[in-house]
Parts: C-alpha cells; structure tokens; sequence
C-alpha cells in the first residue's frame, strides 16, 4: 500500500516524516485573499505560488509555518506537496467555523489532500499521522470512523488507512521536542490557523 504523510507545519507531524518515510509528504496550506496579510517577503509570495500553482496572497496560519515547510524539505531531502483549496473568504458558509461545524477543516485541510489524492493516486494509502503516546483518544475517535477494512471515507469513498507511528512506539511530546532542537527547521510558537475558535482565548488575546 502507498504511504502518505500529511505535515501540518508542527513538530509532532514533521517527527513523523523525519523519522517514518512515506512514499509522498503533502502539505495543506489555508489561504486568504486579504493582500493586507501578505508576507513583506516578496521572494517568499512568489515561491509559494509556484509551489501551489496560482496566485499566493496570504495564509490563515502563522506565516513562520510557510518556512517551517520549506525547511523541512531541505532538511529530509524529499519534496513536500503542497496543496491548497479554496481561501477561507470563499468557503460561502452561512457561518463562521464553531465548536459544532469545523467546515474550515473539512474544506480547507481535509478536501485538498482528496482532491490530490484522488487525481495521483486513486486507490487506499496509509496515512501516517502525527498523534503521539497520550493521546490515543484522538487516534481511537479516528479509528471508529473507519470501515471494516480500517479505511475512512470522504464523500463516502474509502481512501485512507489512518496508521500511528508514535503512539506505537510510545513516543510522548518531550523526544519529540528534543528531537528538534539544534536542527535546521523553524518551526511557529502555535500550529493551526491565528484566531481558531479551538484556541484558549488568552492565547487568542496574546497572538
């Protein structure tokens, strides 16, 4: 079966590819059109637009996570495919993301990497997945989604078999930060979106 590794731009998924190679590395970028955002780094909009194929204006995400993703194809010497849906601006929701209605994720993260999927690959791959030792609950409420031959669906086609490396090898949040430091990735003070819902808003109040 085809291996896939999803790098989110965090420690944790960026461990996952550093240490258990798949056969693609994709990368998820949520875009905005508001040109007020846009990176000083004029260098840094063009390559980004040439990786995802139209005009780059500006990301939803800490714009370190734009490095972080292209350090981490220098340092593992794999290119990382980077995928990007619609901008947020144009989800046409009659509601912004909450607690009971994550279409940002569904829309912005999760229909890229099947998009993608489904025009390269077309049939089940394992998707290696960044949850570490503790957090088995996350990776048991993925698991109940799954069919019977451990696959989940998207628009009810099985397309992924969810697998956790770290949890398997009981690797916790502290080698996983260790492993880091000294090498040559940057990597944001928080991962996600600036202003998740999902944030603590004292967090949310300090970005």
């Amino acid at each position: 079966m085809i291996t896939v590794t999803s790098v989110s731009g965090g420690q944790s998924s960026a461990y996952i590819a550093a240490n258990y190679p798949s056969d693609y590395l994709i990368f998820s970028l949520v875009t905005i059109e508001d040109r007020k955002c846009t990176p000083t780094d004029k260098k840094l909009v063009q390559l980004i637009s040439d990786k995802i194929g139209r005009e780059f204006i500006a990301t939803a995400e800490d714009d370190l996570i734009l490095n972080t993703i292209l350090d981490l194809e220098q340092y593992l010497g794999q290119p990382i495919q980077w995928l990007a849906g619609k901008p947020f601006e144009k989800l046409r929701k009659s509601s912004l993301p909450n607690i009971n209605w994550r279409h940002c994720t569904e829309l912005l993260k999760i229909k890229p990497m099947y998009d993608w999927w489904k025009n390269e690959i077309g049939e089940p791959v394992e998707m290696k997945i960044g949850f570490r030792a503790g957090e088995e609950r996350r990776a048991n409420n993925m698991l109940a989604k799954c069919d019977e031959n451990g696959l989940r669906a998207y628009n009810k086609k099985p397309w992924q078999k969810p697998i956790f490396p770290m949890i398997t090898d009981s690797i916790h949040r502290d080698k996983v930060v260790n492993f880091w430091k000294g090498k040559p990735v940057r990597f944001a003070a928080q991962n996600n979106c600036v202003g998740c819902f999902h944030r603590n808003p004292l967090v949310l109040r300090k970005m």
